[in-house]
């Protein structure tokens, strides 16, 4: 494999403590948590998650100038974050016929199952990263990566991997996942889901809390558009796992 660095150049990300980088992080310091009481989704009469409120997210969506127009078209919520993630990217770097559209995530648009006006293609993952680097004009087909919770970084690996073969120049990489009833339900049957806002590395942990969030990476292996505060990305690595916490083994090894 051809041996040329890759950089992340830029980053973005939607979440329930801020719509940028600067803003999640300043949250962060200052011990600032997304993690709330919610009610009557599904089963659950009582959970505790970090959910991007939907009058912000439309708020901050319908103040975006889009280089397409949104007031004809309707989105889902996680369309929306998504879109909002890669926008400031889009405005920096310029799109070619040589640069990779991924889209990272588990579940996508898995919502839309529930709404009986809905088609089902809706629901499929390939319909979605169309939908959305159609949007921002991306002339290459989507690579789609799914891959439960390593989904994210193995976007950045398979990147990476095809920009140094020289497949691709550059590369947009845009990830995430809404809460939703399904995935709830999922982690509910695991028994997996803290009844209190989670304690991680704790002696007294006793579950997680589930939450949302979309993000957004420019990489790329031209030194001119590398800055002081580019991120190289220095490897990567993946295998299979056969057995693990949530598909353990049927006879009760390991």
């Amino acid at each position: 494999m051809n041996n040329k660095s890759v950089y992340i150049t830029q980053t973005n990300c939607i979440t329930p403590l801020g719509f940028d980088v600067s803003s999640n992080w300043d949250a962060l310091l200052h011990g600032k948590s997304g993690i709330q009481l919610h009610k009557n989704v599904g089963n659950l009469e009582e959970f505790y998650a970090s959910i991007i409120s939907t009058d912000w997210l439309d708020e901050v969506f319908k103040k975006t100038v889009f280089p397409f127009s949104v007031s004809d078209k309707k989105f889902t919520k996680l369309e929306k974050m998504l879109l909002l993630a890669l926008m400031p990217l889009v405005e920096k770097y310029q799109i070619s016929n040589r640069t990779a559209f991924v889209f990272s995530t588990t579940k996508g648009n898995i919502s839309s199952l529930e709404l009986d006006s809905s088609p089902v293609k809706e629901a499929q993952l390939a319909f979605l990263a169309k939908k959305i680097s159609s949007l921002f004009g991306f002339t290459t087909e989507p690579i789609v990566l799914s891959n439960a919770c390593v989904s994210g970084v193995l976007a950045i690996a398979v990147a990476k991997r095809m920009i140094q073969v020289g497949v691709y120049d550059d590369a947009f990489i845009v990830a995430g996942d809404e809460v939703s009833e399904f995935v709830l339900s999922g982690f509910n049957s695991f028994q997996a889901m803290s009844e209190i806002p989670c304690k991680p590395y704790d002696s007294d942990r006793n579950g997680v809390n589930l939450g949302e969030a979309t993000a957004a990476v420019y990489l790329t292996s031209d030194k001119n558009k590398v800055e002081s505060n580019a991120i190289k990305v220095c490897g990567d690595g993946a295998i299979n796992d056969a057995n693990h916490i949530s598909g353990p083994s049927r006879t009760g090894e390991g």
